[in-house]
């Protein structure tokens, strides 16, 4: 897989615990691009962590991540950056971004994704039962990905190696 071979931006949605980061670095890697994480670039933008923002309510963490977005909708230069989940609230930037570039919906199911993230503390509003929020943030949000997505991929039972070179077949036929 070359550089060539794909649109200058991809992008990489999935839920918190679907594996956007470990994905998406490797398949920079495999295109030569730099990867742009939504987590550390929401802190270099904003100064404050997902999880500050959060505390500061669902509509800052809502609106920092839209201004993220917005900032990637801007670059130039080829790479693969990680989307913000909240992007299914807002169709305006979720059909900018299809325009935009490749988007691949990196999915699993609730009980996969609460497996990988209940105990996280990056992520309190998970402890009480991380298993019946995420269902509802899926349930939520999956049709829209799935909608808005060029490509999308379960990650459930595939190894981040097998599913970067899936994506590698397939990512150049969008």
């Amino acid at each position: 897989m070359t550089d060539e071979d794909v649109s200058r931006h991809v992008y990489v949605v999935g839920l918190m615990g679907a594996g956007k980061t470990t994905i998406g670095t490797q398949l920079a890697t495999a295109l030569g691009r730099p990867y742009i994480d939504n987590d550390v670039e929401l802190r270099v933008q904003t100064g404050a962590t997902a999880t500050d923002l959060a505390r500061d309510g669902e509509v800052a963490l809502h609106s920092a991540e839209a201004r993220y977005v917005e900032s990637l909708l801007a670059k130039p230069d080829s790479f693969v950056a990680s989307l913000p989940a909240s992007i299914a609230g807002r169709p305006d930037l979720a059909r900018a971004v299809n325009e935009d570039g490749v988007v691949i919906y990196i999915c699993a199911t609730p009980e996969t994704l609460a497996a990988r993230v209940a105990t996280d503390p990056a992520r309190p509003w998970l402890a009480t039962d991380a298993r019946a929020t995420l269902e509802a943030m899926f349930t939520a949000r999956h049709q829209v990905f799935v909608d808005f997505a060029d490509i999308v991929v379960n990650t459930d039972g595939q190894t981040p190696d097998d599913i970067v070179r899936e994506l590698g077949a397939d990512i150049r036929t969008t």
